[in-house]
């Protein structure tokens, strides 16, 4: 009897405890992909603020000053917010990837126009914001992919559990069977094994023999 209840016992447990791998690994990846989405808002913000403060840099230089105090005094917040930028869009990107390299080669050309006030003009800095935009956008819309798709090993553990899930009626029915004929008489069982009233009927036969004995002469 033992080994019968193993069977499914087995079965069972593997079931579970494969269910329950996979159900902690989906739910490791979407929280890192809870995070991706944060950094692609993050990043959004970051670039934002960086062309935001060069215009608004643009826009200062223009103005004409009584003195050079109120010049820096105009400039220096739009550059320390510029400079914050900078730093935490660097510190985001993976250099190591060709979308991240392309738009730090654009704020590389907006350093170099910047550390030139005689070029600080719109007609200058369009061009390097719109080609800021279109690189930020491919990798925007690369790292919203990753999230819309969800991690390799998030969309490998979706595939596994799709299986288990269409596999599990027929495992199932498998230890079902296992179970079934393991637990199936044998023919010599049969034979061997007593029947239930057997032991009365035996009792009977012979309390009749020590009768017939009795009334023999």
């Amino acid at each position: 009897m033992p080994p019968d209840i193993s069977v499914g016992a087995v079965g069972a447990a593997f079931i579970g405890a494969l269910a329950s791998l996979l159900g902690l690994v989906i739910s490791k990846e979407s929280k890192v992909s809870e995070f991706r989405q944060a950094w692609v808002d993050a990043l959004r913000a970051e670039i934002t603020a960086y062309l935001s403060n060069i215009n608004a840099i643009c826009d200062a230089v223009k103005v004409k000053y009584q003195n050079q105090g109120d010049k820096v005094a105009a400039l220096a917040p739009h550059y320390s917010d510029l400079n914050t930028a900078t730093f935490m869009i660097s510190l985001r990107l993976n250099p190591e990837e060709l979308e991240a390299k392309n738009i730090l080669a654009s704020m590389r050309e907006f350093q170099e126009l910047l550390s030139k006030e005689d070029d600080i003009k719109p007609e200058l800095i369009r061009p390097l914001e719109a080609k800021l935009l279109r690189q930020s956008r491919i990798l925007l819309k690369m790292e919203w992919q990753r999230v819309r798709d969800g991690e390799k090993s998030f969309r490998r553990a979706k595939r596994i559990a799709w299986l288990l899930l269409c596999a599990t009626p027929f495992l199932i029915i498998y230890f079902s069977i296992q179970t079934g004929d393991t637990t199936k008489p044998t023919k010599s069982d049969a034979i061997s094994a007593p029947g239930p009233h057997s032991g009365e009927e035996s009792k009977v036969e012979a309390e009749k023999a020590g009768q017939e004995r009795s009334n023999e002469p």
